[in-house]
């Protein structure tokens, strides 16, 4: 995307010269300055290993991180201290699938598509049970609507939780490791959404990983974690490059 073409699209996520710190009673950063930036419609790929700081990244952005310095908006929305109803609306606009699923325990697949619908979108019981079952119908999986989260596969889970975290249209979608315990089949699930949101272009994507899995013409965006948790731009063949490298080392293919 152009400086140009930048200034059209809207920034949906903009933090500036940013240290967050986990609470008053730590005041060690998490990232002492952070600088990164969202547009609509520009899908970003993030890559940094294990312990460098990407879930921290998500916290900051869902407003679980206090600001100690620098800048954050998001939506148009000041972040520095944000209200109840701040941190609501903006939420509303995001779509997270953390890198391990993460269902309700002890509530249904039924129950955890709906809940964000009752809770975020603040639908009734009925209309938000309604969509959850249209969704699952969409998607043939009305056979697991009654199983509990113990009952399924890490593959299944994931799916569950992209298609909670999808169900009430965000802006943003936010994936945390999303291919991590994927079988083909799952694999294949998630590219079709991708496809479809390449397709539909109303979502953005932010997709981080500790793998560097490259996705063929999903991304706009490259962005590498340094160890020390330093975030700098990249292009694709950089990506590229630490594929290879991971694969030679490891012995584990890739995409």
């Amino acid at each position: 995307m152009t400086e140009d073409n930048k200034k059209e699209e809207k920034a949906i996520i903009r933090i500036r010269d940013a240290s967050f710190v986990y609470s008053s009673k730590d005041s060690t950063p998490v990232f002492s300055s952070l600088n990164l930036e969202l547009y609509q419609h520009e899908n970003a790929f993030l890559f940094g290993g294990s312990g460098s700081g990407k879930t921290s990244i998500v916290k900051a952005i869902m407003g679980l991180l206090h600001l100690s310095k620098g800048s954050y908006e998001a939506f148009n929305r000041d972040m520095r201290d944000p209200s109840a109803g701040t941190l609501l609306a903006v939420r509303k606009k995001i779509g997270f699938l953390p890198e391990n699923g993460i269902l309700i325990s002890q509530t249904s697949v039924l129950g955890n598509l709906a809940f964000p619908l009752r809770f975020v979108a603040q639908l009734s019981k009925g209309r938000s049970e309604e969509i959850a079952m249209a969704v699952l119908e969409e998607h043939n999986l009305l056979d697991i609507k009654d199983c509990l989260p113990f009952e399924l596969s890490i593959n299944i889970i994931k799916t569950v939780g992209l298609l909670r975290a999808l169900i009430f249209k965000p802006v943003l979608l936010i994936l945390d490791d999303p291919f991590e315990g994927l079988d083909i089949e799952g694999f294949r699930f998630f590219q079709k959404i991708f496809a479809k949101m390449r397709q539909e272009k109303e979502i953005t994507l932010f997709f981080l990983t500790r793998k560097p899995i490259f996705v063929p013409g999903l991304f706009q965006k490259y962005y590498e974690l340094s160890p020390d948790g330093d975030l700098m731009s990249v292009d694709s063949q950089r990506i590229e490059h630490h594929r290879l490298e991971f694969t030679m080392i490891s012995g584990e293919k890739i995409l």
